[in-house]
């Protein structure tokens, strides 16, 4: 039994190693007799999906940055200045992302083909630097069919973000004296010049822990700040009582009476926001600015780039568009991007505005 056995089983080094003829291993040989290829569904979906949801996400918090410290743009500037950055912003992201998952797929794609994936990763690569950090998509603009297909892909990210919850102005930082980025009035309750009750001040708590503050959008899992009595968030007047006065005391706002009073909400703030919030109110009273309400922005604003959002899941649903039920060759014909089926989308929409008309 001993001999039959020696006969039969490979020794360890056998196992584990390739022959000195250059024939492979038995562990490799059970890896390669593996059905890899059951798996290239899944990678040519999650991969280019993946792909660009975060490129759509990084997209948008480069703009964010770039809105703080160049254009010193935040949700106090004059609208619709922040709404038309952010629509801008947004059909940029959507066009990076189109790009950056095909090229992704493509690399899928050829992995595949040349037989590279997984399971035969030792195997002469068809992945070079040379065509790593080619174009998919042929994105001469000068081109008008390049430009179509562009303008079709931004409009597409941009009613998709809409249509996940996504508010264009809300992509600039978050001014402190202004409502924030996170802001929205269904998470708010009326509020008039008194403090808050007790039990409006409970109602904000649960709404904070629920869905944020509405400058930085934390919702304080793990925070230390704490106000009084323990709480982690603040019924924050929106806009805050100083400038509701300076505003108030304008003359066209006497002129209208009771119809020129700005009125008020409470938001939750975090505690940290709303010190800080304190401190820029009382340096620019101190300092007798004009415009209070903006004083909370510029150099002062929040910066909230990192924190991600529903919203930026939108580069997800633009690759799924792109790509999900495709075959390869629509994928990458006629310039690359799958470029037939945005433009069947856009004459389907343009048959059924007709019939509305």
């Amino acid at each position: 039994l001993k001999n039959e056995l020696s006969t039969r089983l490979p020794s360890s080094k056998d196992f584990f190693s390739a022959t000195s003829s250059g024939k492979p291993s038995v562990l490799s040989s059970t890896f390669d007799a593996f059905e890899f290829s059951s798996l290239e569904p899944f990678f040519k979906a999650a991969v280019p999906t993946v792909v660009g949801t975060l490129t759509f996400a990084a997209s948008l918090s480069l703009s964010t940055f770039l809105q703080f410290r160049l254009l010193k743009i935040s949700t106090s500037t004059p609208p619709p200045i922040p709404s038309l950055v952010g629509i801008g912003s947004v059909a940029a992201a959507a066009l990076v992302s189109h790009v950056f998952s095909v090229k992704a797929f493509e690399v899928i794609n050829n992995s595949y083909r040349e037989g590279n994936f997984v399971g035969h990763y030792n195997t002469h690569t068809g992945i070079t630097m040379g065509n790593l950090f080619t174009m998919p998509i042929d994105m001469n603009l000068f081109d008008e069919r390049n430009l179509s297909h562009a303008v079709r892909v931004c409009i597409v990210g941009i009613v998709v973000y809409k249509g996940l919850g996504g508010r264009f102005w809300s992509i600039s930082p978050s001014s402190l004296t202004h409502l924030g980025s996170f802001a929205r009035n269904i998470f708010s309750l009326p509020a008039s010049s008194r403090y808050a009750t007790k039990g409006e001040r409970h109602t904000i708590e649960k709404l904070g822990r629920a869905i944020g503050c509405h400058t930085c959008g934390s919702r304080e899992i793990f925070g230390r700040a704490k106000g009084q009595n323990g709480v982690r968030f603040i019924a924050d007047h929106m806009p805050p009582q100083s400038v509701v006065k300076q505003i108030n005391s304008r003359w066209h706002r006497k002129f209208l009476g009771k119809y020129g009073v700005v009125k008020q909400r409470f938001f939750p703030q975090c505690v940290t926001c709303s010190n800080k919030q304190g401190g820029i109110l009382s340096r620019a009273v101190l300092e007798t600015s004009k415009n209070l309400s903006t004083s909370g922005g510029g150099a002062n604003a929040h910066l909230h780039g990192r924190r991600l959002r529903k919203e930026h899941l939108a580069g997800g649903a633009l690759v799924a568009i792109t790509l999900f039920g495709a075959k390869d060759q629509d994928i990458f014909r006629n310039g690359g991007g799958n470029r037939a089926r945005f433009k069947k989308m856009q004459v389907e929409v343009v048959e059924k505005m007709t019939d509305v008309w």
